[in-house]
């Protein structure tokens, strides 16, 4: 499948997957239209700009001389199996990266949560497919529920939002409610705590409290109508420069008798105020550190912001679930092997995509200026913090042509190299 002369952008790129297929379950002998070729094609559709599943296959089939048909590729979406052998690879993937970034994690700084696992979790839509049934006389967008992984930056799906018999749709918490514990804990071993950071959508104290119970903590915030009322006010090291911002750190007690802890954060540079409400009670856990996990949980924003503008990935691909499962997998390895090459970039050929560190160093300066201004002082984990979520336009549009042309490794690097340090002028 790929140019033997040498390494290859493409091989390179799709390394990871293939050894996460070797220990697939789900992986079966199927010389017409093997595992591999399945998952290459998925990856690179999710990673394409095409507008439709035509134009991908046909592109598909020339780059990779391939005579996969129509048929072909659509009956293996709607294979449950495949659909299995899809996701079984991605969490391979996944848990067998959990170091990568050179750049460090971005809770180095806050060693009371070293046996913390810590997600960003949030609900991303996308619209329906071209054969979609209609529910309610209304064709419905697909709502899938995914989690990034916070030190590593690594994206897996959670699962899909499907609606009761008669419903137009269904609510996140009610899909999360449905997991068991144990998918909760994201293959997290015993011993280690894990978090998910959530939008409101999560609210539901008493859910909360089960999680608790498994291990399973929650950081969110509190919505306006929240009726929680005071039971204690402990004190907390306002000195801690990773308490910045921090204007008080709270026991409450909820409308339900759930007792959860409430973080009052003023935002050094808005001056706007945040409520931070977690079931992560230990007073050793610095309050500031709760509203920076919180913080963090825009990462998760800006990959699906990637996926939707950047991959294009804004409609389904199928209207079975399986194909649906399939296609939020496919997004996870493809943004996910993006991860993985950047990391290998840096460590083997010194390339960071110095454009954007350079632009996020200019806004922290701007940022602390005016926080100085309005007489506050800028949370020290805000400021360490040098993790960029998003791969650049220029590196998608270098990754996908040199797949597409079967670049030589180093002849593509060189290429590379000023797209990362500098904008096309």
């Amino acid at each position: 499948m790929f140019d033997s002369k040498g390494p290859t952008v493409s091989g390179e790129f799709f390394a990871p997957l293939k050894e996460a297929l070797d220990g697939a379950p789900s992986r079966r002998d199927c010389p017409s239209y093997t595992d591999e070729t399945h998952l290459i094609g998925g990856v690179n559709r999710a990673l394409s700009d095409h507008r439709s599943g035509r134009a991908w296959l046909q592109s598909f089939r020339f780059v990779f001389e391939i005579a996969l048909s129509v048929d072909c590729f659509f009956k293996a979406l709607r294979s449950k199996r495949r659909a299995e052998l899809v996701e079984e690879v991605n969490l391979a993937l996944v848990d067998g990266s959990s170091k990568h970034r050179s750049d460090g994690d971005p809770f180095a700084l806050i060693p009371e949560l070293d046996k913390f696992a810590i997600y960003a979790a949030d609900g991303h839509s996308i619209a329906h497919s071209a054969h979609e049934a209609p529910i309610r006389e209304k064709k419905r967008a697909s709502n899938h529920i995914f989690s990034l992984n916070l030190r590593t930056q690594l994206m897996e799906h959670v699962d899909l939002c499907v609606p009761e018999s008669g419903k137009a749709k269904r609510h996140e918490v009610a899909t999360l409610k449905a997991l068991s514990k144990k998918a909760l804990r994201m293959r997290q071993p015993k011993g280690v705590k894990v978090v998910h950071a959530y939008d409101p959508a999560v609210v539901d104290y008493r859910f909360w409290l089960k999680l608790k119970e498994a291990g399973i903590y929650i950081v969110t915030v509190e919505k306006a109508n929240s009726r929680c009322f005071v039971t204690g006010d402990p004190p907390f090291d306002r000195d801690d420069p990773r308490n910045a911002g921090v204007l008080a750190d709270q026991w409450v007690a909820t409308s339900n008798n759930v007792m959860i802890r409430r973080i009052t954060y003023q935002d050094p540079v808005t001056g706007r105020i945040y409520k931070f409400l977690t079931t992560i009670i230990d007073a050793k856990v610095p309050p500031g550190a709760i509203a920076f996990i919180y913080k963090c949980r825009w990462n998760i924003e800006k990959v699906f912001d990637q996926t939707k503008n950047r991959f294009m990935e804004r409609k389904s691909w199928g209207k079975s679930e399986q194909s649906k499962h399939q296609q939020a997998n496919f997004i996870c390895l493809a943004h996910n092997l993006c991860v993985l090459l950047e990391s290998k970039l840096e460590s083997d050929e010194g390339i960071v995509d110095g454009k954007a560190l350079a632009k996020q160093e200019k806004r922290k300066r701007e940022e602390s200026q005016r926080a100085i201004q309005a007489g506050r002082m800028m949370n020290a984990l805000v400021q360490a913090c040098e993790l960029l979520t998003q791969r650049s336009c220029q590196f998608i549009r270098w990754l996908r042509l040199a797949i597409d042309y079967k670049s030589p490794w180093k002849a593509a690097v060189e290429l590379l190299r000023p797209l990362m340090d500098n904008y096309l002028a």
